[in-house]
């Protein structure tokens, strides 16, 4: 009952199972849905990889985003970590509609994106721009982040 929602109203997002298990494809269609959801593995969930990627960071910023990247472990994906603060999106809607284009925007680039860990920060510019501005600031990051990777992995 009670117990129960209280301890799982403590739990990150990172912590959270999912609601059913995993979703069984019966079309095509669904397939693809089930490639565009945002998994555990794909997201930042604790301290200490946010630290590591705040420690020694490549940097892409603009008026609406500061982008930081770090290497992540090999073989394992692109991750994502968000850093919106109430300090620049003070209302919960502008928050989520700003992390729901974050989001979306990552699933759509993942697969381009190595083995990099992200963390993205909003800018205050950001709650007036449209979403079109928005994505594509966002996909210039990433991309701009993933390729300075590559040049330096070739590099070294």
């Amino acid at each position: 009952g009670h117990a129960q929602r209280a301890q799982s109203a403590q739990r990150t997002a990172c912590q959270r199972s999912s609601p059913s298990g995993p979703l069984r494809p019966e079309t095509e269609r669904a397939s693809q849905i089930t490639d565009r959801r945002f998994p555990r593995k794909s997201r930042l969930c604790s301290a200490a990889e946010y630290k590591r990627v705040f420690d020694a960071p490549r940097r892409s910023a603009d008026r609406y985003f500061t982008v930081l990247a770090a290497r992540g472990r090999a073989k394992r994906g692109a991750r994502l970590g968000l850093a919106i603060s109430k300090k620049q999106a003070r209302r919960a809607v502008d928050r989520n509609r700003i992390k729901r284009l974050i989001r979306e925007r990552f699933r759509r680039q993942r697969r381009q994106l190595d083995d990099l860990d992200f963390v993205v920060m909003v800018r205050g510019a950001a709650l007036s721009a449209t979403n079109a501005r928005l994505t594509a600031s966002l996909a210039r990051h990433f991309a701009t982040l993933a390729e300075a990777d590559r040049g330096a992995t070739q590099h070294d």
